[in-house]
Order: structure tokens, then C-alpha cells, then sequence
């Protein structure tokens, strides 16, 4: 019997509303209680929308499907490091950045990186020009030092750890990086400043759909009571 309890769950998913969102989002009734036994929905949707995972294939044309990667990579013991005392005008999140920020990195964790981005910026606007342009991203030195230690996903709470804008003859260099080992990237995660742990279990699972670079996922944190006070 496992022992241990739940203090609390924080969910860290953006809400999505359809045909509100930056990216497409559609829902389509197929059946209705009006003139049925039953409410059935299709789903017509970007798969780089709200929070979401992108895996290997996103930028290797020979990397892992976010299918072919086992589940157990998108859950487990995760780090949250703390980087909300960056300016919003001092944007690039360095190697310095990242050691002063407190927490050690254990081999096989999940590194959750929490700026506080997502409250300073309107929710509705995810995925805009603006939102893009004033969000943080990784410096390489950044991007290889938490690669050195051997974590096994990254979570952000922020566009992307790319620079803004993409110079499409470049692509995504730093995203490279991390899938050349297979590591996946979560985009857009919220609320990672109501964390009050520095150490949390992370449960991020994409759906299982052949042929996908990148998926939806509703990622949630689990903290978790002191076994001495139970």
C-alpha cells in the first residue's frame, strides 16, 4: 500500500474556449438531446493550442511521434524553479539565471520553470503577436545546462524558450536541442505561482494519436502532505 497523502492538486492547464482562442478550436454537435438520446461533439482543434506538449517529430524529421513516447516521461517528481524575480524588460532566462533560482535537479526529473508570465498577460491573447514578442525565453548555455542534467521533461510557463520573432531559416535551435535527447517541451502551463512546494509530483499526459508532433495535454501538480504530520 502506497503511503502517502494529497495535500492539494493545482491544475497549471490553460481553459480553452472555442472559437475564442488564437488557434483553432471548433466544436461541432454530431447528435443533440433536441432530437436524440444524447449530447455527441467532434473536436476540430491545433494541436499546439493552450498547454500543450511537443515532442521530437515537432523539429527532427526522424524524431519520436509524441505517441511513441512512454507515459512515463510525462509523469513524476518535478522541480518548480522559481525565476519570478526576472524583470519583464530583462527577458533572456540564463544558465546564472537558473542556478540562482534555488532547488537542486535530480536525474529523471521534471523541471517546471515558473516565471509568472501567464498572469501578466491577458489569457484570451495566448498565442498573439504581443503575447510572443514580451515573453521570456532560454539562453543555449540555459538550454544545455539543464540538458546536463539529465532531466526528462520541461515545463514553462511562457511562450516558448525560443526568442521572438523565429527567423524561419534558424527554426527552433533550442527546441532542437532538447529533442536531440528525447527530452519533450510543455508549453503555456498557468498558475505555477500558486505552487507552494519546491518539489511536487507532475502528471502531463499527451493522447495517444498516431502521426502527432504535439498535443493538448491537461497538466496538473500533486502536493503532497508530510508523512511526519499525517
Amino acid at each position: 500500500m502506497v503511503n502517502f497523502a494529497i495535500k492539494r492538486v493545482v491544475d497549471l492547464t490553460h481553459h480553452l474556449c472555442p472559437e475564442k482562442e488564437q488557434r483553432r478550436l471548433i466544436l461541432k454537435a454530431t447528435r443533440t438531446l433536441d432530437t436524440s438520446f444524447a449530447n455527441e461533439y467532434a473536436l476540430e482543434m491545433h494541436a499546439h493550442i493552450g498547454t500543450h506538449v511537443e515532442g521530437p517529430y515537432h523539429c527532427l524529421k526522424d524524431g519520436k511521434r509524441i505517441d511513441e513516447l512512454p507515459p512515463e516521461r510525462f509523469v513524476g517528481e518535478a522541480l518548480v524553479m522559481d525565476l519570478t524575480h526576472k524583470r519583464d524588460e530583462d527577458r533572456a532566462i540564463t544558465k546564472d539565471d537558473l542556478e540562482r533560482s534555488g532547488g537542486s535537479i535530480k536525474e529523471g526529473d521534471i523541471v517546471l520553470l515558473k516565471t509568472g508570465y501567464d498572469g501578466r498577460f491577458p489569457s484570451e491573447e495566448m498565442q498573439s503577436e504581443g503575447y510572443k514578442a514580451r515573453s521570456p525565453y532560454l539562453t543555449y548555455e540555459a538550454v544545455k545546462w539543464l540538458i546536463g542534467k539529465k532531466m526528462k521533461l520541461l515545463g514553462i510557463d511562457f511562450w516558448s524558450i525560443e526568442e521572438f520573432p523565429i527567423d524561419p531559416k534558424i527554426g527552433e535551435p533550442r527546441h532542437i536541442m532538447l529533442f536531440e535527447h528525447e527530452i519533450p517541451l510543455i508549453h503555456s502551463l498557468v498558475d505555477l505561482t500558486k505552487m507552494e512546494e519546491e518539489r511536487v509530483f507532475f502528471a502531463a499526459l499527451p493522447l495517444p494519436i498516431s502521426g502527432l508532433d504535439s498535443s493538448p495535454v491537461r497538466a496538473v501538480a500533486l502536493e503532497l502532505a508530510d508523512p511526519e504530520q499525517q
